[in-house]
């Protein structure tokens, strides 16, 4: 064999062996890509579940803070009742006196 043919087949095998060394990188970037999107959509997907769940907590808290407010309401609107009903019948009986 010539050295022109020694050359060749060496060329041919570090030809070969960057184009096999690049596709080898090639598929080991796409299946890190593939894990830290997987990876990704985990922590979108867990971030959506816990703002969820804040969401139904602060849901439940503006319920029975309204709840609270509203029976509070009825009892100062019921006091007030009683207070006009009493006034009304002070002055009713009132009225019927002449001094």
């Amino acid at each position: 064999m010539k050295v022109s043919d020694w050359i060749s087949i060496a060329a041919l095998v570090l030809g070969s062996g960057g184009f096999f060394s690049g596709i080898y990188l090639w598929w080991s970037g796409s299946i890190k890509k593939n894990f830290a999107a997987e990876r990704d959509f985990g922590h979108i997907k867990r971030n959506q579940e816990q703002i969820n769940q804040s969401l139904l907590h602060l849901d439940q808290k503006i319920s029975e803070t309204t709840d609270n407010i509203t029976e509070k309401i009825q009892a100062r609107l019921d006091s007030i009742s009683y207070e006009n009903r009493d006034i009304k019948a002070l002055l009713l009986a009132n009225l019927g006196k002449k001094e």
